[in-house]
C-alpha cells in the first residue's frame, strides 16, 4: 500500500478517503441561535451572556508613584519583573504591600500573578490585597474564579459571602460563569458552593441567577427554564428588574421546548428592560425569522441602539440569518448602508455578500466578491471559490488562480485540498498540473511532491512517481512513509524486488505499527510465497486500518490457501465500504467476479 497516511500531519487521510465533505460550508450555515451567539461574540472576546455595558474583567494596570514608595524595594520589584522573574517580583510587591500598608502594590502583585495562571499564587496575593482593601471590588472576582479553578467550592462559597458582607456587587458571579461555559467541571464546582451559602444568602436574587447560569450550561435546560420562570413570576411585583440573562436563558430554554410564540414575548419583556442588551435583541430578530415575521425583525434591526462593535456584530448576525432564511435579495439590500472597512468585519461582510450572490445565482460576482477577502476566512475564500468556479465549468481557471492566491499564502493545506478536489471532480490532470506549478513555485513542498507521486502512479506514470520518491529519500532518508511509497512502488510496478523489499523492511523498522507498511510488507510476503506469513502480516494491517486495498490482499492472501470463506467475508466487508475501489475490483475480477454482480 505505497500513499497511506499524512507524511507530517493527520489530516492528510481524511482529505484522500472524503475531501467532498471538507470544503467549508457557506459562513451562515448554522444550526442554533445559541451557537450563533458563541461565534459572533467570540471574534470580540464577550461572552455570550454578558451584557454589553458590564465592566470589562480586565483589569488596568497599576502604575506606582515612586515618591510615596521606598525606592530601593520599588526597583527591586520592577527589575525582577523586567527580567521576567515574575514570581520573585509578585513577593517583592507584596513584601513591599505589607510594610508600606498599600493596597496599589496588593494588586499589582495580583495583576502579574494573574498572567503566571498559579492559582496558588493570585489567591495569596488577593489575600493580602483584601486585607489591605475589603472594598477592592475586583479581587472578589479574581479570588471566586480562581478558587474554582482549584476546585475548592468551600472558598468559592466563602468568597461569596465576603463580598456580600462588604456590599460588593455580584456582577462577577455570572461573568465567571460564562467564562466557564466550556467547562463543565469548574461549573459544577459553582453549583456545589451556591449550596453551601446561608439560606437567606442562596435567596438573593443574583444568586438564584447564577445558579440557573451553572445549570443551564452543565445542559440542564428544564430545571434552568422551571427556575428561570419561578423567579420570574416571584418577582412580578418588584420594582428592581431580574438580570437579562434570566429573559436570555428562558427564551431559549422555551424555544428549544417549541415554544416559539412564548420565547419571543419572553425575549421583549427582557428588551423592554434592556433595550442595549445585544443577546436580547440578537435571540429576538433569530426567533422571529423562525416565526416568518421578517418585517419585525427588520425593525428591530434597524431600530436597534448599540455601539458601533455590537451594531455591526448585530449586522453580521442579521444578514447571516436573511441568507440562511433564502432572502438573499434582503441580505444585499441590507450590506448596501454598511461600511465595511469601518465596520473591523470587512472580510466577513464580503463573505455574506458573496454567498448572497450566489443564491441569486450570480456567482461570477460572487467570486469577485470573495477575492476581496484577505483575512482569516482567506482559505475558506479560496475554497469556496473554487467550488463556483467548478459549478460554473470554469475548473480550467482554478489552477492559475490558486498558484496566485498560494504566492500571498504558502499553505500546503490549501494546495492538498484543491489537488483532492480535483480528483473527486475526475479531474486529476488538473491536479497533477496544480502540483507541477507549485513545485515550481516553490520546490521544497515535500507533501505536495508526495501527493504528485500518487497522482503519477494512479495515471499509470509509476516511473515519474519512482523519481519523485527517490528526490524525496535524498532530503529525507529516514522517513518510513516515503520508503514505504517507493518499495510498494517498486514491488508492484517492477522485477526490482530485493531493492522493494529492502525498502519496506526499512520503513517496517522505522514504524512498526503504520498499517500501510505493514500490509506493504505483507503483500512482499505474499508476492515471494509465503502465504502464511503474509496472511499473518495483512490480518493485523486490516485490523488497524479496514481499507479496501488491504482487504483485497489480505483476501487474497486467504484466498491462496483456500480459506475461501474468510476471503470472502474480508471482501464482502470492504465492497459494503468501498464498492468501487479499483485494487479490491481488479482482484474480484480475477478471482470470485460474481461478487461483482
Amino acid at each position: 500500500m505505497p500513499f497511506p497516511i499524512s507524511l507530517k500531519t493527520t489530516h492528510y487521510t481524511s482529505l484522500i478517503k472524503a475531501q467532498k465533505n471538507r470544503f467549508f460550508p457557506p459562513v451562515y450555515n448554522l444550526k442554533s441561535t445559541f451557537g450563533f451567539a458563541l461565534l459572533i461574540l467570540s471574534l470580540s472576546g464577550c461572552s455570550v451572556f454578558t451584557p454589553q455595558n458590564q465592566a470589562s474583567t480586565r483589569l488596568k494596570p497599576v502604575e506606582i508613584d515612586l515618591h510615596k514608595t521606598p525606592i530601593q524595594s520599588a526597583l527591586i520589584a520592577e527589575f525582577s519583573l523586567a527580567r521576567g522573574e515574575k514570581k520573585q517580583a509578585v513577593e517583592f510587591y507584596l513584601a513591599l504591600a505589607i510594610s508600606e500598608q498599600n493596597s496599589t502594590l496588593a494588586e499589582k502583585a495580583t495583576l502579574i500573578a494573574l498572567s503566571l495562571n498559579d492559582p496558588a499564587l493570585i489567591i495569596q496575593s488577593t489575600d493580602i490585597w483584601l486585607s489591605l482593601d475589603k472594598k477592592a471590588t475586583n479581587s472578589y472576582s479574581i479570588r471566586f474564579r480562581a478558587f474554582a479553578i482549584q476546585g475548592n467550592k468551600d472558598q468559592v462559597a466563602n468568597t461569596i459571602v465576603r463580598a456580600y458582607e462588604e456590599s460588593i456587587p455580584f456582577d462577577f458571579l455570572n461573568r465567571t460563569i460564562n467564562s466557564f461555559a466550556t467547562t463543565p467541571k469548574y461549573l459544577a464546582i459553582i453549583n456545589e458552593a451556591i449550596h453551601l451559602l446561608p439560606q437567606d444568602l442562596q435567596s438573593q436574587t443574583e444568586i438564584r441567577s447564577a445558579l440557573i447560569h451553572t445549570v443551564y450550561l452543565q445542559g440542564d435546560f428544564k430545571s434552568a427554564k422551571e427556575a428561570a420562570q419561578t423567579l420570574l413570576s416571584e418577582n412580578k411585583n418588584n420594582k428592581a428588574p431580574l438580570p437579562s440573562d434570566i429573559y436570555f436563558i428562558l427564551g431559549l430554554t422555551q424555544k428549544q421546548d417549541g415554544e416559539l410564540q412564548e420565547a419571543i414575548q419572553t425575549l421583549k419583556q427582557g428588551l423592554a428592560l434592556y433595550p442595549e442588551e445585544y443577546t436580547l435583541i440578537s435571540s429576538l430578530i433569530d426567533f422571529e425569522m423562525n416565526d416568518k415575521n421578517f418585517k419585525s425583525a427588520k425593525d428591530h434591526y434597524h431600530n436597534a441602539t448599540l455601539p458601533a462593535l455590537y451594531k455591526a456584530q448585530l449586522s453580521i448576525h442579521y444578514i447571516s440569518l436573511l441568507i440562511q432564511h433564502k432572502r438573499p435579495a434582503d441580505a444585499l439590500k441590507a450590506l448596501t448602508s454598511i461600511d465595511y472597512q469601518a465596520s473591523g468585519f470587512t472580510d466577513r461582510f464580503y463573505f455574506l455578500e458573496a454567498n448572497a450572490y450566489a443564491d441569486l445565482d450570480k456567482k461570477n460576482t460572487a467570486i469577485e466578491k470573495l477575492k476581496h477577502v484577505n483575512g482569516q476566512l482567506f482559505t475558506t475564500a479560496t475554497e469556496q471559490i473554487i467550488i463556483w468556479l467548478y459549478d460554473l465549468k470554469k475548473e480550467r481557471e482554478i489552477n492559475d488562480f490558486v498558484a496566485t492566491r498560494f504566492e500571498q499564502r504558502q499553505n500546503t493545506e490549501t494546495i492538498l485540498n484543491v489537488m483532492q478536489y480535483h480528483e473527486d471532480k475526475e479531474e486529476p490532470q488538473l491536479a497533477l498540473e496544480l502540483a507541477k506549478i507549485i513545485l515550481n513555485q516553490s520546490s521544497d513542498m515535500n507533501d505536495v511532491r508526495y501527493k504528485k507521486a500518487l497522482l503519477e502512479d494512479s495515471l499509470g506514470n509509476w516511473h515519474e512517481t519512482e523519481k519523485e520518491l527517490r528526490f524525496l529519500l535524498k532530503k529525507e532518508p529516514n522517513n518510513a512513509n516515503y520508503l514505504n511509497a517507493l518499495g510498494y512502488t517498486l514491488l508492484v510496478r517492477s522485477q526490482q524486488y530485493s531493492e522493494a523489499i529492502d525498502l519496506i523492511s526499512s520503513a517496517y523498522r522505522l514504524d512498526p505499527d503504520n498499517p500501510a507498511v505493514i500490509d506493504s510488507l505483507g503483500w512482499g510476503y505474499f508476492l515471494n510465497g509465503n502465504f502464511v506469513k503474509a496472511e499473518s502480516l495483512l490480518n493485523k494491517a486490516w485490523g488497524l486500518l479496514p481499507d479496501a486495498e488491504i482487504a483485497a490482499h489480505y483476501g487474497e492472501a486467504l484466498w491462496a490457501q483456500e480459506k475461501y470463506d474468510e476471503a470472502v467475508a474480508v471482501w464482502q466487508e470492504a465492497l459494503n465500504g468501498s464498492p468501487n475501489h479499483p485494487s479490491l475490483k481488479e482482484t474480484l475480477n480475477r478471482l470470485h467476479p460474481s461478487m461483482l454482480e
